[in-house]
């Protein structure tokens, strides 16, 4: 049963039923409308939130990248600072020992110190860069994705989900009020022939 029907049956006037089956499908569009601007803001909201947290992320891996690097220098200095020592160390002993440090066994000794510290000094460094890239892949992709729910956040127009649920509802109710006849009751018909395009019933 449509509205000015269920009026009638009620006991209201055709054009009571009229009016206030016109409010009812007003109220009824404007409801539609601001549900949709605030399902739009919503989804708005989430993304401007995920593109938050994303960028937060990127900078926490930046942060991470900076501190592998660090402390891989570290690493590598205090493995320069234990060489240095030991080949000291080496220097001072084969020399108290009266044995010539420019050849020989001191010598090679003194070499394969000097080639094993560079050899730990450079993984050091190696497996500092290898975690640096690593964090800053994570970097770039947390930029892309923040960067991706900012464009989704600037796409969304809560105003214009609302104005468009608006007109595509108020587009159904004209569709239903300005048809030329459509039956009520029993008895009498709904009509705009008269041209007004209000409807009169007969």
């Amino acid at each position: 049963m449509c509205f000015p029907a269920a009026f009638i049956a009620l006991g209201a006037s055709a054009s009571t039923a009229a009016t206030l089956s016109t409010v009812a499908s007003v109220a009824g569009t404007a409801f539609s409308a601001i549900g949709a601007m605030n399902q739009a803001q919503a989804a708005q909201d989430q993304a401007n939130y995920n593109a938050a947290v994303a960028e937060n992320n990127a900078k926490l891996a930046e942060y991470k990248a900076q501190d592998a690097q660090q402390r891989g220098e570290l690493e590598a200095q205090k493995v320069q600072r234990e060489a240095a020592q030991l080949r000291g160390a080496q220097r001072a002993t084969m020399a108290a020992r009266g044995l010539s440090l420019g050849e020989g066994t001191p010598l090679s000794l003194l070499e394969q110190t000097d080639y094993f510290s560079a050899t730990d000094v450079a993984t050091a460094r190696t497996n500092a860069a290898k975690e640096s890239w690593a964090a800053r892949v994570q970097k770039a992709n947390f930029e892309t994705e923040a960067m991706s729910s900012t464009n989704t956040a600037r796409s969304i127009d809560p105003l214009m989900a609302g104005a468009t649920s608006l007109i595509s509802s108020a587009s159904k109710v004209a569709d239903k009020w300005y048809t030329p006849t459509a039956s009520v009751s029993s008895g009498g018909s709904w009509s705009t022939s008269n041209g007004g395009g209000y409807g009169r019933f007969y």
